[in-house]
């Protein structure tokens, strides 16, 4: 079954995260998300795109298994190929949001002392460069800089084993 939906009503596409409840992406839906954005903007005459989603929540982020050291490096890259296809969109692109809409590896990591300081270093790098420029200086600074530190490996982890994460004070 697949985890993202695409219709097209008149001229307006919508992208739907189908992957109720919570519609947590993992690498193959960030691989249909992908394609089903660029399916929108191959579209001659669109209007608008809207993005939405089946089930209680918009989207609880990422699935934090992906987000581990074996794997992160190609979902991030997966994941910034689909924002940067809604940026290459010419048409107005609307998300109707439901429910909770979050960022589950950041909020994993938005505890730890150096995530902070990294994520508030690529926002500021962000501003400085518009569209897609901005979004390939947040993906080097993770993946260089965040992928496999010790506390975004230790977050994520307790995530997973249902834990309070151990962070090293040092």
């Amino acid at each position: 079954m697949a985890a993202v939906a695409f219709e097209m009503k008149g001229r307006v596409a919508r992208v739907i995260l189908d992957r109720p409840p919570l519609n947590v992406v993992d690498l193959a839906t960030a691989r249909e998300l992908v394609a089903a954005l660029e399916r929108a903007s191959a579209e001659h005459g669109l209007s608008a795109v809207v993005l939405a989603a089946r089930g209680r929540a918009f989207c609880a982020g990422v699935d934090v298994r992906d987000h581990l050291p074996d794997r992160d490096a190609e979902m991030v890259r997966t994941f910034d190929r689909a924002c940067a296809a809604l940026l290459e969109i010419e048409a107005p692109v609307v998300a109707a949001v439901q429910g909770a809409a979050l960022g589950g590896g950041g909020e994993l990591a938005a505890l730890s002392p150096e995530a902070l300081r990294v994520a508030k270093r690529a926002l500021r790098l962000g501003r400085a460069r518009p569209g897609a420029g901005a979004i390939e200086a947040a993906e080097r600074i993770y993946l260089e800089e965040r992928l496999e530190a010790p506390d975004a490996i230790e977050g994520l982890t307790a995530f997973i084993e249902k834990r309070a994460p151990a962070w090293d004070r040092g």
